[in-house]
């Protein structure tokens, strides 16, 4: 039964009004179904009894009464879903044409927006035109403003080119005349200097307002300033307080204002102006502080100003100046330990070693470190350049002079050999007649120690007329004259006579006090020394002869010398003995 239910239902569901029934239609139509067909089940279910036709013609009366009632109303309904389908197309229609009038509408609205919007922009290109236009008029016109500032420029940069071209031509060709004499001596070196010097500061100032030029101007500021204090107008302010930074030479400032210090510091030492040098001295030192403390410059720097400053002093000082050129062979030792190929420093060792080799010491260090420092340096000068005659010479002085205290302590074997060495040094270096005498000197002295005394003689005789000679050619020079005396005291020690003995021990006194009138200052102390050394022998001489006024005069001129010296230059143990000696003869009076 349920099956014929739902079978009725699908039925129901698949007529074509029944979907537009409600839902309580729907369950009326269902009772009434289920009513219809309870009979008919019964009916079958029942044993067959005598139909009653009256009930049934009943039923379908209603049947048909309700399904014509259900029809209308299936009817209606669906002319109402009809007419409200049609209504909401309708709608529908009304809605999509009211929407595209909308579209429209705002469609019109964006295009005269952007209508309105394009006439802006069309106003402000134009605006923007009209502003360019105007622009470009004002660029022209500076662009033809600059192009005429342009070319003035350059013609202005190629008048100052042709300043400068000039100025460098005629400074190499004052560079080329200086190696000849004859243009030399017709040239004012300095009104040409200071023309120069003009024509620099003339271009500097020309670029001095030039953007960009600054470093260039500040360089030639200094450079000006820098050769003119070099060529002695120096200009204090425009070296210490330029522009070292913008010219970019900071780093340098130090090791310019030192050398132009030490080169105010010579001209002043040179014209005697002592204690201006002095000042010049200690201002180029502060400087050379400042450069690197390990560096090689600052060691030149301060080993040159140490040398200057022995010089300076030499005269009043001879001990202090000894201290000052000790420190200097230090410093400039420096240079050349790490610097080996500077032949000028060495050259300058050589040269100070050589002075101080014969300087009175009693301190042994100093002066073997003094006699090994001119051997290194002759020694090094001759393997690299072995034309230079100085070295060559400095080998030979120093060989004679160690010969002649080996003489002096009876080592003779070692005289030989260091008089072997000085002769092939002097031989090599071209010969020198004053160190020639010394060694010929020496070897007749030998010759004479020896037994040979005639001989001996013979060589001293030569060697005084060679000296006399060399002096009256040499014009007189304090070194031949110093030489000539040391020989006549060297013969004089020879002589078997007294009285020629007498003779030439009083001839090289007479020379050395010649010496003396206007000798240098070392020259003076050499010549001191000797006339000291001299006259402690006079005075033996007149002892032994029973003059002892005679003699007592010669010991207090020879003690007043020795004191002399000991209190400028110090003393060296054999003038202390002969000092000792000299005051020693003169209590047995």
């Amino acid at each position: 039964m349920n099956d014929d239910k739902e079978k009725k239902r699908e039925e129901l569901d698949e007529a074509w009004w029944y979907q537009y029934l409600s839902e309580e239609e729907k369950r009326e139509r269902m009772e009434a179904t289920q009513v219809s067909q309870e009979p008919v089940i019964a009916e079958e279910h029942t044993p067959q009894q005598q139909k009653d036709w009256k009930p049934f013609i009943q039923l379908w009366g209603r049947r048909a009464a309700v399904v014509a009632a259900a029809a209308l109303v299936v009817g209606g309904v669906s002319h109402w879903v009809y007419v409200t389908r049609s209504l909401g197309q309708m709608e529908a229609k009304h809605d999509a044409v009211l929407e595209k009038l909308d579209q429209s509408e705002r469609r019109v609205a964006q295009e005269k927006a952007l209508a309105a919007e394009s006439a802006e922009v069309l106003v402000r290109e134009r605006a923007a035109l009209e502003r360019r236009g105007q622009a470009f008029e004002l660029g022209k016109q500076e662009y033809v403003q600059s192009s005429q500032a342009a070319a003035a420029e350059i013609e202005q940069w190629k008048e100052t080119m042709r300043d400068m071209v000039s100025l460098v031509q005629e400074v190499y060709v004052l560079k080329t005349e200086s190696r000849h004499a004859p243009l030399l001596d017709l040239e004012n070196e300095k009104q040409r200097d200071e023309k120069l010097r003009t024509r620099w500061l003339e271009i500097q100032k020309k670029i001095e307002e030039s953007e960009g030029l600054e470093e260039a101007s500040a360089k030639i500021q200094l450079g000006v300033a820098y050769a003119a204090a070099l060529a002695g107008a120096y200009d204090r302010e425009a070296l210490e307080q330029g522009d070292w930074e913008l010219a970019g030479l900071e780093h340098e400032r130090p090791m310019v204002l030192s050398r132009i210090c030490y080169q105010q510091a010579l001209a002043h030492q040179a014209r005697q102006q002592k204690k201006e040098a002095a000042e010049w001295v200690r201002v180029g030192k502060e400087w050379a502080k400042a450069l690197d403390a390990e560096g090689l410059e600052r060691a030149y720097v301060l080993g040159m100003f140490a040398k200057l400053e022995g010089d300076i002093h030499l005269k009043e000082d001879a001990r202090g100046a000894l201290g000052h050129y000790l420190l200097a062979v230090d410093l400039l030792g420096r240079v050349v330990e790490v610097n080996p190929e500077a032949y000028s420093i060495r050259s300058l060792l050589l040269e100070l070693g050589s002075g101080m080799s014969s300087w009175p010491s009693s301190n042994k260090d100093w002066e073997e470190k003094v006699h090994a420092v001119v051997r290194e340096q002759a020694e090094w000068i001759l393997e690299h350049h072995p034309e230079k005659r100085k070295a060559h010479l400095a080998l030979a002085r120093l060989d004679i002079m160690m010969a002649e205290r080996c003489l002096r302590e009876r080592e003779m074997k070692k005289v030989d050999t260091l008089l072997a060495r000085a002769g092939k040094c002097l031989s090599e270096g071209g010969g020198d007649v004053l160190l020639q005498s010394s060694l010929e000197g020496m070897k007749a002295f030998i010759a004479w120690d020896k037994g040979y005394r005639s001989v001996a003689i013979q060589r001293m005789d030569k060697q005084v007329v060679l000296l006399e000679k060399l002096a009256q050619e040499d014009g007189g020079s304090a070194a031949a004259h110093y030489r000539r005396a040391a020989m006549l005291w060297e013969r004089s020690m020879m002589q078997m006579q007294s009285a020629k003995a007498k003779a030439d021990a009083e001839g090289a006194i007479g020379i050395l006090s010649e010496v003396l009138v206007g000798a240098g200052c070392f020259e003076a102390m050499e010549a001191r020394r000797l006339k000291a050394m001299i006259l402690c022998d006079l005075a033996e001489m007149e002892m032994d002869r029973g003059q002892k006024s005679q003699a007592r005069d010669y010991l207090r001129r020879s003690g007043k010398l020795w004191d002399e010296l000991r209190a400028q230059w110090g003393e060296s143990e054999e003038d202390r003995e002969l000092a000792r000696w000299c005051a020693h003869q003169l209590t047995l009076f």
